[in-house]
């Protein structure tokens, strides 16, 4: 039979190990220890415009919401010019709704198109990392959205920008402590388990 004191020893030890990740991901730049997040994303809230019905564009600054019909899709749009140089990774979080990511006139993403979806209507809600190319000086960035239910549609959040390490880094710690519940609840179910079948 399984020692239910080792089982308890092993499942602390795996905690502590995630709680010590987290704590070396969350080390500020200056502290004692090297950082693993050197390079930080940058949300990008102003400097979007937003295209009308009636194809007209006015200024837009993100997380927005607009009342818009169920199905509608939402266009909004930026400058490649008002973007960093360099390898570029857009960090994007869906509520519901479909996007499509558009550099000029070549869609470089698209998610949630109906005839991909397994089961239903709903497109889900995920986050999105789009890599862009490298030269995007000139062109316009595109990002369509939409939803088949009215209390999604026309809702935006907000866009980030870094490097996908950076942006990696950046969802990790928002999805932190999820994270660390859903190892606890995993970890003590096993234990269950354990336990019945062993002790």
């Amino acid at each position: 039979k399984m020692n239910i004191s080792r089982i308890i020893v092993s499942t602390l030890l795996a905690m502590m190990a995630a709680a010590f990740v987290l704590v070396i991901a969350a080390q500020p730049a200056d502290g004692g220890m090297v950082p693993m997040d050197t390079e930080g994303v940058v949300e990008l809230a102003d400097g979007w415009s937003y295209q009308e019905a009636d194809g007209e564009q006015t200024p837009l600054t993100l997380p927005a919401d607009k009342d818009l019909p169920a199905g509608t899709v939402m266009r909004v749009s930026r400058s490649g010019d008002t973007l960093p140089n360099g390898e570029n990774t857009l960090c994007i979080r869906t509520s519901q709704q479909t996007l499509q990511v558009l550099v000029g006139d070549e869609v470089i993403y698209d998610y949630g198109a109906p005839e991909t979806r397994p089961f239903g209507k709903s497109p889900g809600s995920a986050w999105h990392l789009i890599r862009l190319p490298k030269n995007i000086q000139g062109q316009r960035i595109t990002l369509q959205f939409s939803s088949p239910y009215a209390e999604f549609s026309g809702h935006l959040n907000s866009v980030m920008i870094g490097t996908k390490a950076a942006c990696l880094i950046f969802l990790f710690k928002q999805s932190a402590v999820s994270f660390l519940v859903c190892i606890f609840i995993g970890l003590t179910g096993l234990i269950l388990i354990a336990v019945h079948l062993f002790v």
